[in-house]
């Protein structure tokens, strides 16, 4: 069975994504984060024979936000992408920066 969107349950929210990125730097979720102040994103980017995988932590408190990105080793070279995360009015944005042409896949949890 395959699920899309996100799924809410108990007090976390799961959601995925997949998309192929264009040059510059987009928002590729951004969730409300009503009582949730943490969100936890496992990546995989790819372009061509280039390939990284990787986890990202944040977390907030009213307008303070930090996180901690650990990753795989590349294979051949991923310089050319980069995620961030931000807090946008109430919302919780993954963005990520590339130069055009990066494939990557998401899934979101909040708690």
């Amino acid at each position: 069975m395959e699920v899309t969107g996100s799924i809410k349950y108990k007090d976390a929210l799961l959601s995925n994504t997949k998309a192929t990125s264009l040059n510059g730097t987009s928002a590729v979720t951004s969730d409300a984060i009503g009582s949730y102040t943490a969100a936890f994103y496992n990546y995989t980017i790819s372009k061509g024979g280039n390939a990284r995988s990787g986890q990202i932590a944040s977390v907030w408190n009213g307008s303070t936000i930090v996180y901690n990105e650990t990753s795989t080793v590349d294979i051949g070279n991923t310089n050319g992408a980069s995620f961030s995360v931000a807090l946008n009015g109430g919302n919780v944005e993954l963005n990520f920066t590339s130069d055009g042409g990066w494939t990557f896949k998401t899934s979101t949890t909040l708690l």
